[in-house]
């Protein structure tokens, strides 16, 4: 089943009239001093907070704006920094990120290796193998791909106590061109911090921090980065705590949840505000975010045992896409689409209220669907999981869902993926040592996983805590004989919301 061509995915871009014009100078404004930051690619050692709140606006973020003025990106460079490379937008001078603003400069990307018939495996080759990476997202057309993911460089040789610092690339597949390429070095003297929050087949949306000089808050400068494109372009800035407990990015806009209880979104051009998209009306909690072309799809929560999938979009705003009767009936969350299907689960059967689990969970599917009445939900399979909130576990496209599942309390980690067409479904084989993390994405044609250490792999090798192992890509069509033939046609779900 083939996936939509990009430009099918986007609004006009008269939809993204909400956004404010662009904001000129103040878009690159330097706040003073150079304090304490954090986030996946940091030269210092504070970091982020991870609250939130849920006014509308940047007062939901912070203050937005700046003072001072921009950095000329090609002074003051370090002399060992690789040729042709630049200071990242607007960071101070003494906060040490730079990037490649070509492809053509960019430092070599790491290899693959075969893993058997179909199966190629990441090979982290920059240094002592116990510095691996963490933060890997990714995205697909079903043409090109594309992996993101923060190196951890490890220490300098010869100087046990002296971090070479990080690097977070994007590269390109299946040609495995370096697209983005920022470092930062050992030289940084500032705290500041480069985070890749959101990648896709269209975009990557990418944050950085520095420290201002009032203790606590940091300044932010929201970034985005056209696919295959290698410097990003600020499109807002705000002084002020919090970081995106979930995010997700398209060509057309990035949402984010900064608190689970708010839902903001931004466009891919400047303007001078963060514009809150849905505030919980009740105090349920926002989960499983996630952004096709310009429609946000997140589920929402009414205490712990009733589920709802909304849908939001900057023309129809907020409306609710799939429900069931009640928690005890049953509930529904984690609506992932492509612009050909929507997939998603659904509990029934008897309710657990202490551990609020389901004792039947399917994986269910319908054509894609962006209004309730648009909705034809049939089931694919009967799910491994027992639960529904999940966050970004899951991925679609090509005519294939692949999940990541486990039952509550129990450590049976697997992924699935599943041909939506029938409902047949394969089980990636067991790694002894490993276990399936999260995928990456998934087409007509690959699959990409992270693989994590299991906890004698993980002390036997000396690894760093929250890294991951390695990632792994299959050919869907040499995964074998489905485990399982699923539902074929399926039986009818929770209906469209109102």
């Amino acid at each position: 089943m083939p996936v939509r061509p990009l430009a099918q995915r986007t609004w006009p871009l008269a939809a993204l009239g909400a956004l404010a014009s662009a904001a000129g100078c103040s878009a690159c404004a330097d706040p003073a001093g150079s304090g304490g930051g954090g986030g996946v690619a940091s030269a210092g050692s504070g970091a982020a907070t991870s609250s939130g709140t849920t006014s509308s606006g940047a007062g939901a973020l912070g203050a937005g704006g700046g003072g001072g003025g921009c950095p000329d990106p090609t002074t003051e460079l370090p002399p060992d920094l690789p040729a042709g490379w630049v200071r990242a937008p607007c960071v101070p001078v003494d906060c040490g990120i730079y990037l490649a603003p070509t492809p053509a400069l960019a430092r070599a990307p790491s290899p693959w290796t075969a893993c058997g018939d179909g199966c190629l495996e990441f090979v982290p080759d920059w240094g002592d193998p116990k510095y691996r990476f963490y933060g890997a997202l990714g995205g697909s057309d079903g043409t090109t791909r594309y992996i993101g993911y923060t190196r951890n460089l490890g220490l300098k040789p010869g100087f046990p106590l002296v971090a070479i610092g990080t690097e977070l690339q994007i590269v390109r597949l299946p040609d495995n061109v370096v697209t983005f390429d920022a470092l930062i070095p050992p030289e940084a003297t500032g705290t500041c911090a480069l985070q890749l929050r959101a990648l896709s087949e269209g975009a990557a949306t990418l944050e950085s921090y520095v420290g201002t000089d009032v203790p606590g808050p940091n300044h932010h400068r929201l970034m985005f980065l056209p696919a295959g494109e290698s410097v990003p372009h600020i499109v807002y800035e705000w002084t002020g705590f919090g970081a995106p407990l979930e995010a997700d990015a398209s060509e057309a806009l990035f949402a984010a949840s900064y608190g689970r209880k708010d839902l903001h979104w931004h466009g891919p051009e400047p303007s001078g505000t963060f514009p809150s998209a849905w505030t919980s009306p009740d105090g349920r909690y926002l989960n499983s975010l996630s952004v096709f072309g310009s429609t946000v799809f997140f589920s929402a929560d009414r205490g712990p045992l009733y589920f709802e999938q909304h849908v939001w979009d900057p023309v129809e705003g907020v409306r609710t896409l799939i429900s069931a009767p009640n928690g005890a009936e049953g509930g529904v969350c984690c609506a992932r689409g492509d612009g050909q299907d929507l997939v998603w689960f659904q509990g029934s059967g008897v309710l657990d209220p202490v551990h609020n689990t389901y004792s039947q969970v399917d994986l269910m599917a319908s054509p894609y669907a962006t209004h309730a009445q648009e909705v034809h939900p049939r089931k694919l399979r009967s799910a491994h999981r027992d639960y529904l909130w999940a966050g970004p576990t899951g991925v679609v496209g090509g005519g294939y869902a692949a999940h990541l599942e486990f039952r509550l309390g129990l450590e049976d980690y697997r992924v699935t993926v599943t041909r939506i067409s029938d409902g047949a479904y394969w089980v990636l084989p067991d790694r002894p040592g490993f276990s399936w993390s999260m995928p990456l994405y998934v087409d007509a044609e690959e699959l990409a996983v992270v693989l994590a250490p299991g906890k004698d792999v993980f002390q036997s090798e000396g690894l760093l805590s929250g890294h991951q192992y390695t990632i792994v890509r299959f050919e869907i069509g040499k995964l074998g004989p489905p485990t399982g033939m699923g539902s074929g046609a399926g039986a009818a779900g929770a209906g469209g919301g109102n």
